[in-house]
């Protein structure tokens, strides 16, 4: 293409795109950016109000411009006494604090017994014997010993002897 052909416009464009991508690489918003700003508000606002707001409000003023409070701006703050209380506590109040421990006492031990002869009723338990077997002949085997160990019967068939009828034909 010939440049005289191109328009004016897509002539400009490429320094308009190039234009905008170095004014966002100028601006570095970091901690300094915006503190030089907060700095410069700072300044601004105590160069107008800076006097009154050290007569009204001199903690805020040495806050702001980052000072400790003079000692003549300071105040010291007015401790109330606390009461104290004797440590010794009344006699009267120590006996009520001893007969209300010993009424309760007696009302928790009230309390277990009754409990204990409720468990002693429930506790009486009946045997009766079970014709069925409920586990149905199963039981844990070990895979190291016998299996009919201190049972009699086929585990000792070995003493009888008999000869069991084969049939081949039906």
């Amino acid at each position: 293409m010939d440049k005289e052909k191109t328009s004016h416009i897509n002539k400009s464009k490429k320094l308009w795109i190039k234009g905008r991508k170095s004014l966002i690489n100028k601006t570095n918003p970091n901690n300094r950016y915006f503190m030089r700003l907060i700095k410069k508000a700072t300044e601004d606002f105590l160069s107008v109000h800076g006097e009154q707001i050290k007569k009204d409000q001199p903690k805020v003023y040495y806050s702001m411009i980052n000072r400790p409070l003079p000692k003549k701006y300071q105040k010291e703050e007015v401790v109330k006494p606390v009461e104290v209380k004797p440590s010794v506590p009344d006699p009267v109040r120590e006996n009520e604090l001893v007969l209300f421990q010993k009424k309760r006492e007696l009302e928790r031990k009230a309390e277990v017994e009754k409990i204990r002869n409720e468990q002693k009723e429930s506790m009486k338990l009946s045997f009766s014997v079970d014709r069925k077997d409920p586990n149905c002949g199963m039981r844990f085997v070990s895979a190291y010993s016998p299996v009919n160990t201190n049972r009699f019967g086929h585990s000792q068939s070995w003493k009888y002897k008999e000869e069991k009828k084969r049939s081949y034909y039906w």
